[in-house]
């Protein structure tokens, strides 16, 4: 299809054809211009019952407006739209938004929309816009159906597919094989052409159209011998001339045989198949479509039953055995001659009563073919099993008596299963079992009568167990009353009686009605000794079982204890006299009557305080029998033993000891300490109540202490008493240079005890009484550190040393620039100063060591995309290893640099198509500059240019972002030399603008090129020097035309090889 031959109309903003450029041979459709009203270009044929094609594409990134078609196009499509003048438009209208968009108060929503447009409209924003932008409904801007969606927007620089399918009753519109919009109605011919409403970039390719038929039938699925039905055009009230104005023939193909040109016809088929039914349909053009579609003829079914008789209570299995030739059964209707029905097709049924039933079956095929079929079939009654059953004990045989009955025919078979296994046990009228052990079991009845029905009865059949007789009597201690416990217990039932004998002439019974004591009775003996009991219980089954045992009746212990007699400071020992005849005495208990205890026949225990004293002694023995006895004891104090010292006695000094020894007072007649015993390292004796010991030397004694009562009762106290030795000052220092702490420790030592207490003189008029300080200089030299040290004893010592505090640099720098576009180079000014000696230099950025220079050279970079700071940190080390630091946050700003970039639609080119797109795959650029290599260049973010001469180009692109950062890129392509000449073979100069001057077109790029036109006679009329030469047909020197009738020509030309040619032909001139 060449687009050379359509129209532009709607807004004429722009001179040329209104936008739209054709290229590519006609091929190629584009639109270049963002205007604010609607444009169309139509083409010049009318359509219906066509599929038009063809491909969109946007070819910008810079805008993101409406592209689309019309068809139906009803008005003059060569009219133009400017100014305020009004324009008609007739036209169903298919728009495509890429995004969201409100201007000049407008809102349009992205995605997509069906119109019919019946309107005259005014070339104003307040006319069109609520229209064509908002899309608002209205009587002659009616809103058929809207598809409008975030998601549903046209993507730039992607080719999309459309199909629109256009017939008299439905429009049919599809983007990449989705359909967007169906739409019924009645359409009418019409032309069919692009639009573009504000979109430059846009590009439609590849369109064409061709004949579209399409018929339908009132099914596909007919029984034989009825009517089938097919429509091709169902006007629903348009004009048939919708339908047949592009047509020139069509006729039908029935499958049988059959054809015909009615355009909807009816036809019975005379025997079943499936046959395929043709459309076929020649357009005006010559063009030629088919639609074949599929029609099945079904025979009518043979309705089949098949369903045997069966007994009561068995569900019945219906079969539909139906044959069909073609098709196949959908529906069934079962009636079962009992009020009940189904609709499946092999459906089970169960009849609530014995007796003949009518079975009808009605089936329906897939072509809705019906047939009927009636059976009857016979439900026998079932036998009628009984029994009774004789319960028993365990180990008693259970008797099964029969008792059943005859259903429709005679009982001929029993089985019993009396284990509930599904064995038949006994094939008697009567059975008789004895279960392997009690419990309850499933018995079952089964009967078969001579016509093959059977029934069976299960009855639960139980089996008594005996009970198990069971007691426990625990043993008891003289005296002390015998608790009976029954433990008796039966599997099913209950025990309802118990006989008691206690052995010794006396008894007790229990009934369930009287209510059973719980756990069992209590009885008390009159002698001690072994008894013989015995228990019998009965169930209320009557099973009976009786059980024996032999219980004790313990004799009692005699408690007794004897007691030697002490101090109260030495143990008293406690002897067992304890006796028993019943088992052994195991368990004691002493009391010794000052709130302790002991738990042994032979104790020991060491009175606290002295005095009379109740003990008692509780034994019990191994069967859990006790007795007790209470017995007084005497016993005297001892005296309490201590003695204090002096105890901040330094080596040198005498060290005195005092008596602190006291008795207390219990014994009638007095209690006192009547002597005492000194011992000084296991060797010095003294028998004085104080004294005292001295020694040189610094160390640790050994002391002892004896005293004694007047009834003999003597106590020991030991300890240890010190002599301290004096401490040894020492001082450790860490010394550091100005303006920063030096730190010092006490490392004074002693060998006794601990160091309490420092006292500091730093030399510069400041103390301290830390035991570890530290202390800032600040100034440099030496100086007296003085410390005095005193032990937690009261001991002290004094140590003076000198030291020295160096000078600390004083660094300081100034980075220049302090700010600039990523990568920045920046020079760091060292303005470091020291007064005696030398320094060193680190410097950190981030943290992060970065030159070690005097006034290094850095260069940041900066990958994001807001600006970042540096910080920047100096450290200078001076010979005497002081270091001093100075840091700026924030020191330097980096700004960031955008990413140049772009690629082009093509990379090679000629002067047939010069015209090139750049792609911008720049990124954070706000300004762009493009420098084409031939002196070209532009502003724009995506340009379209064109190139006038042949030869490889450098294209260069220059991006700046916000910050005015600039980055470049460049690529090169080649333009391909091309010499061809178009020359017409005749020419029309009549005044009317059209055809008036005979002219070559061509590509020759400025290189050498000459022409001559001779009349017949080989006269010379007209000769020119390049390609921009015309002839108006006139004869030379004269205003008089040139008569009808041919001409020759000769052209020189320089093809792009540099080759000179020569071209000759001839043209006519006719008025």
């Amino acid at each position: 299809m060449n687009f050379g031959s359509w129209k532009r109309t709607g807004d004429s903003s722009y001179v040329g054809n209104n936008g739209w450029i054709v290229s590519g041979g006609g091929t190629i459709l584009s639109s270049n211009q963002n205007n604010n009203y609607p444009r169309m270009y139509v083409g010049p044929d009318t359509l219906i019952n066509v599929r038009v094609t063809g491909t969109f594409e946007v070819q910008t990134y810079s805008d993101d407006d409406y592209i689309g078609f019309v068809f139906g196009f009803k008005q003059t499509w060569n009219q133009a739209w400017y100014g305020t003048q009004n324009m008609f438009h007739e036209y169903y209208l298919f728009d495509w938004k890429k995004n969201n968009q409100t201007w000049s108060g407008y809102t349009a929503l992205e995605g997509f929309s069906l119109n019919k447009v019946n309107q005259n409209f005014p070339r104003t924003i307040a006319a069109v816009f609520p229209s064509y932008w908002v899309h608002t409904s209205s009587t002659g801007f009616n809103v058929l159906q809207t598809d409008f969606s975030t998601t549903n927007g046209w993507v730039s620089y992607t080719s999309y597919d459309f199909e629109l399918l256009y017939t008299p009753t439905r429009a049919v519109i599809m983007i990449d094989s989705d359909t967007i919009f169906d739409q019924t109605g009645c359409f009418e011919p019409g032309l069919f052409g692009f639009y573009n409403y504000s979109q430059a970039g846009a590009r439609y390719t590849d369109f064409n159209y061709e004949l579209f038929v399409d018929y339908t039938m009132e099914s596909e699925n007919v029984c034989l011998g009825d009517t089938s039905r097919f429509t091709f055009i169902d006007t629903n009230g348009c004009s048939g001339l919708n339908a047949f104005s592009n047509l020139d023939t069509f006729y039908w193909e029935l499958g049988d045989g059959t054809f015909s040109t009615d355009t909807n016809l009816t036809h019975i088929y005379a025997y079943s198949d499936t046959f395929y039914v043709s459309l076929i349909a020649t357009d005006v053009n010559g063009c030629t479509d088919t639609m074949a579609k599929p029609i099945y003829i079904h025979e009518s079914p043979d309705a089949q039953i098949y369903v045997p008789n069966h007994c009561y209570d068995d569900s019945v299995q219906f079969f539909d055995t139906t044959f069909a030739n073609i098709g196949h059964n959908v529906a069934w209707w079962w009636d079962f001659g009992d009020l009940n029905g189904d609709t499946l097709e092999s459906p089970e049924h169960l009849y609530a009563n014995p007796g003949t039933y009518t079975v009808q079956l009605i089936i329906e095929t897939n072509a809705a073919c019906r047939d009927t079929s009636d059976t009857q079939i016979t439900v026998y009654g079932n036998p009628y099993p009984a029994f009774q059953i004789e319960n028993a004990c365990d180990n008693d045989a259970v008797n099964l008596i029969n008792t059943s009955g005859n259903g429709s025919g005679q009982i001929t078979t029993y089985e019993w299963d009396v284990q509930g296994n599904g064995t038949t046990d006994y094939s008697t009228p009567n059975a008789a079992h004895t279960y392997g052990t009690f419990g309850q079991y499933s018995a079952e009845l089964k009967l078969v009568d001579n016509l093959g029905c059977t029934d069976s009865l299960t009855k639960t059949v139980t089996v008594h167990p005996n009970p198990v007789a069971e007691f426990f009597v625990p043993s008891v201690c003289f005296k002390d009353e015998s608790q009976f416990i029954d433990s008796s217990e039966v599997a099913l039932g209950n025990i309802h009686h118990w006989t008691w004998n206690f052995g010794d002439g006396n008894g007790h019974e229990d009934s369930i009605s009287g209510g059973v004591p719980s756990p069992g009775p209590l009885y008390q003996y009159g002698t001690p000794g072994p008894q013989s009991v015995s228990l019998t219980v009965e169930t209320d089954s009557g099973c009976i079982k009786t059980k024996l045992r032999t219980i004790g009746v313990y004799h009692l212990p005699v408690a007794g204890f004897t007691a030697d007699t002490a101090c109260d400071n030495v143990a008293t020992q406690f002897t067992n006299q304890s006796t028993s005849q019943s088992g052994n005495v195991n368990q004691f208990t002493y009391l010794f009557g000052d709130g302790d205890s002991a738990f042994a026949g032979n104790a020991q225990h060491d009175y606290s305080s002295s005095g009379m004293f109740n003990v008692t002694l509780m034994v019990q023995t191994n069967k859990g029998c006790r007795d007790t006895v209470t017995d007084s004891i005497r016993v005297y104090p001892a005296p309490a033993t201590a003695f204090t010292w002096a105890n901040n006695v330094c080596e040198g000094d005498p060290l005195p000891f005092f008596d602190q020894s006291t008795i207390a007072q219990v014994t009638p007649g007095g209690d006192q300490i009547v002597s005492w015993l000194w011992e000084f390292n296991n060797s010095i004796l003294d028998s004085n109540q104080n004294t005292s010991y001295q020694t040189a030397n610094a160390q640790d004694i050994f002391v002892r202490l004896t005293t004694w009562s007047n009834y003999g009762c003597s106590f020991i106290v030991d300890n240890t008493a010190s002599i301290y030795p004096l401490p040894n000052a020492i001082i450790s220092d860490n010394i550091a240079c100005v303006d920063y702490a030096s730190s010092f420790r006490n490392i004074s030592k002693v060998s006794v005890g601990l160091i309490a207490d420092s006292y500091w003189d730093f030399g510069d008029g400041n103390t301290s009484i830390e035991m570890d300080p530290e202390h800032i200089y600040t100034l440099p030299g030496n100086y007296d550190l003085t410390l005095r040290t005193v032990s937690n004893k009261g001991c002290e010592d004094t140590a003076i040393k000198e030291i020295f505090i160096p000078e600390t640099p004083r660094p300081s720098f100034t980075p220049i620039p302090d700010e600039g576009c990523s990568p920045l180079t920046v020079m760091l000014g060292n303005n470091s100063a020291l007064s005696v000696g030398t320094m060193e230099y680190h410097w950190f950025i981030d943290d992060s060591l970065v030159s070690e220079e005097f006034e290094p050279i850095i260069i940041l970079e900066n990958d994001t995309l807001e600006p970042v700071q540096y910080s920047i940190r100096l450290e200078a080390t001076s010979d005497a290893g002081c270091i001093g630091a100075v840091g700026v946050e924030e020191a330097i700003t980096v700004l960031p640099a955008p990413r140049a970039g772009f690629n082009f639609s093509k990379r090679t080119l000629d002067m047939f198509d010069p015209f090139i797109s750049f792609k911008n795959t720049s990124q954070q650029g706000v300004r762009w500059e493009w420098m084409f290599g031939d002196g070209g260049v532009s502003s724009e973010f995506q340009p379209d240019y064109a190139y006038e001469l042949s030869g490889a180009y450098e294209v260069t692109q220059v991006t700046w972002n916000i910050f005015n950062c600039p980055d470049t890129a460049a690529k090169y392509l080649d333009v391909e030399p091309v010499t061809t000449l178009y020359v017409p073979n005749s020419f029309t100069p009549n005044g009317d603008d059209i055809n008036d001057t005979w002219f070559v077109k061509g590509f020759n790029e400025g290189r050498q090129f000459e022409i001559s036109i001779w009349n017949r006679w080989g006269e010379l009329l007209f000769e020119g020097e390049n390609m921009n030469f015309f002839w108006d047909g006139k004869l030379p020197n004269s205003n008089d035309w040139a008569p009808n009738g041919g001409y020759a020509y000769m052209i020189l030309y320089e093809t792009s090889t540099s080759e000179v040619k020569e071209l000759r032909g001839t043209f006519v001139l006719h008025r």
